[in-house]
């Protein structure tokens, strides 16, 4: 255990080190527009090529620097967090699978080698999801790998139907946008990427899946997992000017899970409704054009998520694996360093005035503003900003200024050891967004962006009133508890999915008993078998039986023979 425990501390290192550099390769990649393509020519198999390439340009790297950056703030943090777990050695060798599946996907440019990746993440992550191995773990799992395996299915049809253009590299479709059977491929990669990034209707397994260790959480559901989709269609982008089909459910992703969230009282599903919420947004940012502003919204968002993932992995982890928000109170004097980094990774998601979330997130709102779109969509979309206040602001009043609460009177502990990594990420989540704001946008635009800005903080300023209501005076707009409760549950989708999947998983009984274990054990191979070995034991039986048996077998023989001739 001590020998994993180090071994988790080094990788953790050597990742923080490498993210660096990669980071900066990247940065300067985007403004000398350079890039690396490398092709390696495996064997060839009856005149067809067999070919490992890897794409090594500014999305890539860069993107692969913040995954380095996590995963190695993952590392460490989990060498205390789960010091004493007796599987801690499978689950470092997992991170790093899953790590290694990531980058596996983020540097392909070709269909089957990303379906590697993929199928990578997802295997990975579901055996992440039931480290604990109890049942809502299990159930978490099999809604998860089940909701992903219809993405797996698109994008195994689309790279069977790239056959008809000789190549899996799907650099080259931009030069083959008006082929409609191109279109057809466009559309099976956005629905694999809806089911991978949790949109609506597959957005029921991205809660369910907050049942695996927090440090998966952080790193799974901020930066790697979820955000393959988004990834992926930022890499088709070419395809894209204006898709209504992305646009209206980006939408109603935003405005779904923000509007859960604030009805959500598990501290670890509040932050993945807003994950969600967030996941729209970039989806929002792709379908209508700005598929460059949607990529900086996921770094900067990747940065903050996983730091606010982490504190409250703290906060659960001090105060008995309890995950109720109405139990928390006062940790802002009981953890001052993790409370610094909690409000501060808040502040930066709901948008805050110059800090990581407002270069990329009020940027992004503003190039839609001038879209020309229905009252609905535009209502849709703002409301869904500001749920993201609310729930943000909610959540601090109910952790910060709601006094002690039984539990909230153990001590916290903070760790050094799980605060300087945590450091690293709270710097970029601070100015992470005003460094990479020089690389994706202009000082042009940065003065539109004050007036939004001023109308979000002062959305801050108002909205507390409306939670404080909705959490001490108990008389809010939704007191009804069967309407807070459909609101929670994302509208039924979490019922509809579990539904939907009982039968199917009821059904493999049914199967199991009529088919493999009944006639097909007649009338399969092993039926076959026992049917030889009956008429062999029958031979058998008549050949020792002596002289006799045999004389008969020649006379059979010789008749046979004279009747043929």
């Amino acid at each position: 255990m001590n020998l994993f425990l180090g071994f988790s501390v080094f990788i953790g290192c050597f990742s923080l080190i490498l993210s660096f550099f990669m980071m900066l390769i990247g940065i300067e990649l985007f403004s000398s527009q350079l890039c690396c393509m490398v092709e390696w020519d495996i064997f060839s198999l009856g005149g067809v090529l067999i070919k490992a390439c890897f794409l090594f340009d500014q999305l890539s790297i860069l993107y692969g620097g913040v995954v380095m950056l996590i995963s190695g703030v993952v590392f460490i943090y989990s060498s205390v967090y789960l010091a004493g777990d007796v599987n801690f050695r499978r689950f470092i060798l997992l991170v790093i699978l899953f790590v290694g599946s990531m980058f596996l996907m983020i540097f392909s440019p070709n269909l089957i080698s990303i379906l590697l990746g993929w199928d990578g993440l997802g295997l990975v992550s579901y055996c992440l999801v039931i480290y604990y191995q109890n049942v809502k773990s299990n159930s978490a799992g099999m809604i998860t790998i089940l909701s992903n395996r219809v993405g797996d299915l698109a994008i195994l049809i689309s790279i069977s139907w790239l056959l008809n253009f000789g190549d899996w590299n799907f650099i080259y479709f931009s030069y083959l946008v008006e082929d409609k059977f191109v279109l057809l491929v466009f559309g099976l990669v956005m629905i694999a990427a809806m089911t991978k990034s949790a949109q609506v209707p597959f957005s029921a397994w991205l809660p369910a899946a907050m049942a695996a260790p927090t440090p998966v959480s952080s790193l799974v559901h901020s930066s790697t997992l979820v955000t393959a989709g988004v990834y992926l269609m930022i890499r088709f982008s070419s395809f894209l000017e204006m898709n209504l089909v992305l646009l209206t459910v980006g939408i109603l992703t935003l405005f779904m899970s923000g509007l859960g969230a604030n009805f959500e009282m598990d501290l670890s599903k509040v932050i993945a409704l807003s994950t969600l919420s967030q996941l729209g947004f970039m989806m929002l940012g792709v379908s209508i054009g700005m598929s460059e502003l949607a990529y900086f919204h996921m770094v900067t968002h990747a940065l903050f998520k996983s730091l606010l993932f982490l504190c409250a992995g703290i906060y659960i982890h001090s105060n008995f694996n309890s995950q109720n928000v109405m139990l928390l109170g006062g940790l802002g004097k009981m953890s001052p360093v993790v409370s610094l980094f909690f409000m501060v990774s808040s502040l930066s998601l709901c948008g805050f005035p110059f800090l990581g979330g407002f270069y990329s997130k009020d940027l992004l709102l503003l190039m839609f503003l001038p879209i020309s779109l229905n009252f609905v969509f535009l209502f849709m979309v703002m409301t869904g900003v500001f749920f993201t206040i609310c729930y943000s602001v909610r959540l601090v009043l109910w952790s910060y200024f709601s006094g002690f609460k039984g539990k909230s009177f153990l001590g916290m502990g903070e760790n050094l050891v799980m605060l300087v990594p945590m450091s690293f990420l709270f710097i970029m989540a601070v100015s992470g967004g005003s460094i990479f704001s020089w690389v994706f946008i202009t000082p042009s635009i940065l003065y539109m962006i004050g007036n939004l800005g001023l109308v979000m903080l002062l959305a801050l300023c108002l909205l507390p009133f409306l939670v404080y209501q909705k959490m001490f005076l108990g008389n809010g707009m939704f007191s009804g508890v069967l309407l807070e409760k459909w609101f929670s549950l994302m509208w039924g989708l979490s019922i509809l999915t579990s539904w939907m999947f009982i039968p199917l998983l009821g059904s493999s009984i049914k199967t199991l008993k009529s088919i493999d274990q009944g006639w097909l054990e007649l009338l399969g191979s092993q039926g076959v078998y026992g049917n030889f070995m009956f008429v062999v034991g029958l031979f058998e039986n008549f050949i020792f039986k002596g002289l006799s048996g045999l004389m008969l077998l020649f006379m059979i023989m010789v008749l046979f023979l004279i009747l043929i001739i």
